[in-house]
């Protein structure tokens, strides 16, 4: 079976640099990702300097468990306007985000984020559906960490 996959669309008021800066950064991204409880930086893989390569723990909701996770992130300024995130988590668990800026207005940047889900298939819609939600609330956070206002999505 395909990997799940979904796209969220944001406007944030804020200049492209700026958000390229935050969405660069899992340490200055945790404020915006509310499931992080630490994070500890590791070595780039081969071939990719550039990205920055992370252990992290965060909580899963579930239902009304809080679980703990662990699994490896990368986030990977591919140029000015984009930026790849990858995580690994177990058991064969994969998200890969792509998170391309652009223009929107004056002062304003628009975020597109494609993300793919690859899990196990009895796992494939709780994790797609969880990711789903994790990255609505991290755009969110964002939003908020940089223009301090409210949110919506665009369809």
């Amino acid at each position: 079976m395909a990997p799940r996959s979904f796209e969220l669309v944001q406007t944030i008021h804020s200049a492209r640099a700026d958000v390229h800066a935050l969405l660069s950064d899992l340490h200055r991204l945790r404020a915006a990702h509310p499931e992080i409880i630490s994070i500890i930086e590791r070595p780039a893989r081969a071939g990719v300097a550039r990205a920055r390569r992370y252990r992290v723990r965060e909580r899963v909701r579930v239902g009304r468990l809080r679980l703990r996770a662990r699994y490896t992130a990368e986030l990977d300024p591919v140029s000015d306007g984009e930026v790849h995130g990858h995580a690994w988590q177990f058991p064969r668990i994969r998200l890969q985000t792509v998170y391309l800026l652009s223009d929107a207005e004056p002062g304003a940047t628009r975020v597109t984020q494609k993300c793919y889900v690859d899990a196990p298939p009895g796992l494939r819609r709780f994790v797609a559906r969880r990711a789903q939600a994790a990255e609505e609330d991290v755009l969110q956070g964002v939003k908020r960490s940089l223009e301090g206002t409210s949110v919506s999505f665009a369809s």
